[in-house]
């Protein structure tokens, strides 16, 4: 009985005991359980939060292991952030720049695909390139200021050198200025006496040549005047200006006065050919236009006119110069020995002559000579031919004497110009002479047509 007691006590000990495990790994199961839950939960969160910094499958690449060895204790994500700040400090100067902002920035550094450390290479090359030419430009500037300081120092040499010629120049320029400024003087006194000399002599020559020119004008004269003498006296002319009836000088008559307008009327008009400006010498008669037979000298007419107005058969003429106590009157004949209505005259006209009346004769004025006796109805030739009716004849050029060989060629080409003047003056005279042509000297002819001044 005590046996079975005993086992029956025993069983239910295990059976309490058991069922006492029982619960209480029952317990420990749902604790466990609840652990294990809860456990999974915070694994999954820290899953999740983990995924957001690194993906389960990144986790086992190189990168990320390379990453993790290099943080040496710290956290990925601050060794990253480390890295990345120290990167923008070294790339943009700032720790705390974005990549955005850094993007934003260097958008128009970068051309589009290229990289940092691509551009960084290329201007480093550019800059290599620059550096290699600021080299070479440096041993060229270094080369060029050798170059520049040999020069210079040739220079100051040959300034040198010309400094000391210069002060040995300017001691002979000195010394020769001194000398030229002694003989300066001496030539200024010489040059005063010999102009003072030569001023003297001027004045001699000069009144000398004045003398010699009326001498020589008034013994042309005479000597015209003694070849009609004698040329009259050998019975060889009857009048030197109108040998015969064809150079009769009367070319018509007053045939109206008018005393106060200052006028007269004469017989001659468009018809007879007068022009313009015409001048006419008035005389009593025919026989006053007769030379005097001792001097050859025509008389001056009583008047002068000239012809302001022309009709067909009738002139009329103011009166430019008029004699006191001889005045015009109707029947009076008038003269001009270039005009002829009948005839053209033909004149040679060759000398020195004063057409301006400035008391000086020169060979210029013989052109407005011949203008005014072709203005008149005349006609000029250079030489003495057939058919020439006068020779009116100035003064005689004056031959200097004949200068010395060393003179210059322009004083030998006017020697030779005046020679071969004077020259044809005398060939035309005697040829006149030869021929009976009748000579007019400057004095005669004005004096005919009235235009000689008072």
């Amino acid at each position: 009985m005590a046996g079975r007691t005993s086992a029956g006590v025993g069983v239910g000990v295990a059976i309490t005991i058991l069922a006492v495990l029982c619960a209480a790994l029952f317990v420990l199961t749902m604790v466990f359980y609840s652990q294990q839950a809860a456990a999974v939960r915070q694994v999954n969160t820290l899953e999740d939060a983990n995924n957001t910094f690194v993906k389960s499958n990144e986790r086992e690449s190189q990168a990320v292991r390379d990453v993790i060895t290099k943080a040496r204790g710290k956290s990925a994500i601050a060794y990253l952030m480390e890295t990345n700040s120290g990167m923008m400090q070294t790339v943009s100067g700032r720790a705390d720049m974005k990549l955005e902002e850094f993007d934003q920035t260097s958008s128009g550094l970068l051309s589009p695909g290229e990289s940092l450390f691509g551009k960084i290479r290329s201007l480093q090359s550019e800059i290599q390139d620059l550096n290699r030419q600021v080299t070479d430009a440096d041993a060229a500037r270094a080369q060029a200021k050798q170059d520049s300081d040999t020069a210079i120092a040739r220079v100051a040499g040959i300034e040198d050198a010309a400094k000391v010629a210069q002060q040995e120049l300017q001691a002979q320029v000195s010394d020769y200025q001194s000398r030229v400024d002694e003989y300066r003087a001496q030539i200024d006194r010489l040059e005063e006496k010999m102009q003072a000399q030569l001023d003297r002599r001027t004045d001699d020559f000069a009144e000398r040549e004045r003398t010699l020119a009326s001498q020589n004008a008034r013994l042309q004269e005479e000597l015209l005047l003694a070849i009609d003498q004698l040329d009259r006296l050998r019975g060889t002319s009857e009048d030197a200006l109108k040998p015969k009836d064809e150079f009769a000088l009367v070319d018509g008559n007053i045939i109206e006065i008018r005393p106060t307008a200052g006028e007269v009327v004469i017989d001659l008009g468009r018809r007879d050919k007068v022009v313009l400006g015409q001048t006419f010498s008035v005389y009593r008669d025919g026989a006053a236009l007769s030379p005097d037979l001792d001097s050859g000298e025509y008389n001056d007419g009583k008047a002068v006119i000239e012809i302001v107005d022309i009709r067909p058969d009738t002139s009329r003429a103011r009166i430019v110069r008029e004699s006191r106590g001889n005045p015009i009157v109707r029947g009076d004949i008038i003269a001009n020995p270039v005009y002829d209505p009948k005839k053209e005259y033909t004149f040679v006209v060759y000398g020195q002559f004063d057409a301006n009346q400035d008391g000086m004769a020169t060979s210029l004025e013989t052109a407005e000579l011949a203008a005014l006796i072709q203005n008149w109805g005349g006609t000029v030739q250079d030489d003495l031919s057939g058919g020439v009716d006068f020779l009116v004849m100035g003064r005689k050029p004056l031959l200097p004497p004949q200068p010395g060989p060393g003179a210059p060629i322009e004083v030998l080409q006017e020697y030779v110009r005046l020679q071969r003047m004077v020259a044809k003056y005398d060939e035309l005279f005697k040829t006149a002479v030869a021929t009976s042509i009748p000579v007019l000297n400057e004095n005669r002819l004005y004096t005919l047509i009235g235009a000689f001044p008072d």
